[in-house]
């Protein structure tokens, strides 16, 4: 079912990151935390972890919507119902699951939940027909996967495919709008990564009914820890923005993403306390900022455990 031309779908539900890694670098148990949002998995395993303070930047309206919907949901609904409403399981309930959601009712766990309210409540209600479809698959880059799944399958017979057959059929299918160099490295990328049996590839390949969970917050340790956590402020200023208000020190954490821009770095060394650690990704290690030391040691550790299907690898950094 169709959205209509004046209620755009989603570009995507989930993340292409690996949410594990920016837990285990920013190690936010107890921690003044800062994360940019992107899809929001990310800042929801973050939450689960245990911050004493979690402030999540964002200036997108879409993505702020969507991560409202899934701290909503999980503070509100257990694990399998929550399968429901993301489209894990067979439809027919989800309508019923996104309003339950959408008014803060509860089904016995943690304080009473916040529901939806304002921007997302007002984003998700002219977009029913995506949750009824199902969010498993319902963004952009969820059907530009199925169609990768399609593909293969055809191709392959249904076994799983391999080498230079499965980088062709990525990169013709899952980066349709990128450069030719960037989508071959992509998909080679994807290749390493179904060799070592990730979630993201196995989801990406086998589809989402391969996974038990599409992200690890979603697994009922984490969503037991989330409920208990405090309010979540969400922040709807481009980072260097949002870090540059904040008071000198007043962070001990700071998750950028893709963020690597001279004026988000040099706010972060100016709101992270010593010792404050510094997670973004780029191609390259990230260029000299006062204040701020690249963890060489640190960094590759995490280059090496990372499971993002992404170009850019992961850099830890530390306020002096």
């Amino acid at each position: 079912m169709s959205t209509g031309p004046t209620t755009p779908g989603l570009a995507a539900v989930w993340t292409w990151g690996d949410p594990g890694l920016v837990v285990a670098a920013l190690e936010p148990q107890g921690a003044r935390t800062f994360v940019v949002c992107g899809r929001g998995d990310s800042p929801m395993l973050v939450l689960a972890a245990g911050p004493s303070a979690l402030r999540v930047c964002e200036p997108r309206a879409e993505a702020r919507a969507l991560f409202a919907l899934k701290l909503a949901a999980a503070w509100t609904l257990p694990r399998p119902t929550l399968r429901s409403l993301f489209g894990m399981d067979e439809a027919g309930r989800r309508i019923f699951l996104y309003h339950y959601v959408r008014e803060g009712r509860q089904e016995g766990r943690g304080p009473p939940p916040p529901g939806l309210a304002g921007e997302a409540r007002a984003f998700w209600d002219a977009r029913e027909p995506l949750i009824r479809e199902g969010l498993a698959s319902g963004g952009e880059r969820e059907r530009r996967e199925a169609l990768v799944r399609r593909l293969v399958g055809s191709v392959s017979g249904g076994r799983p495919p391999g080498g230079r057959r499965l980088r062709l059929l990525a990169q013709a299918a899952l980066s349709p709008r990128l450069g030719l160099q960037r989508a071959q490295g992509l998909a080679s990328r994807l290749d390493a990564l179904a060799r070592r049996r990730s979630p993201l590839a196995l989801r990406l390949l086998e589809g989402p009914s391969a996974l038990p969970d599409l992200s690890p917050w979603m697994q009922e340790q984490a969503l037991v820890q989330i409920a208990r956590r405090p309010p979540v402020e969400l922040d709807p200023l481009p980072p260097a923005l949002a870090l540059a208000r904040l008071p000198a020190g007043s962070l001990d954490a700071v998750h950028l993403g893709l963020e690597v821009e001279a004026a988000s770095l040099q706010a972060a060394a100016q709101a992270l306390a010593p010792g404050g650690r510094l997670l973004l990704r780029s191609a390259s290690p990230p260029p000299t900022t006062a204040g701020l030391v690249l963890d060489a040691q640190r960094s590759r550790e995490l280059q090496a455990q990372d499971q993002a299907l992404l170009l850019e690898r992961p850099w830890l950094l530390r306020r002096r």
